[in-house]
């Protein structure tokens, strides 16, 4: 899972830092939802496959300046 969160981290960080303050789709792949969610939730990678993702589940972050809230999982 190394080369997922090698790729992934860096490009979640470039999306919450160049769009503050507003609202962002990202379309993606099950693996790199979770990820996303984990980094939120401070779930370790360890843990990604505990979370199920339906297809084309809908999951709301807020990310904040010192962390995050997800409003909503598999929407």
């Amino acid at each position: 899972m190394a080369w997922l969160s090698e790729t992934a981290d860096p490009l979640r960080a470039k999306i919450i830092t160049a769009n503050t303050g507003s609202c962002v789709a990202i379309v993606t792949h099950a693996g790199v939802a979770r990820l996303i969610l984990a980094r939120a939730l401070g779930v370790p990678e360890r843990n990604l496959f505990r979370m199920a993702l339906d297809p084309g589940a809908l999951s709301v972050i807020h990310f904040i300046q010192d962390g995050a809230t997800v409003q909503l999982v598999n929407g």
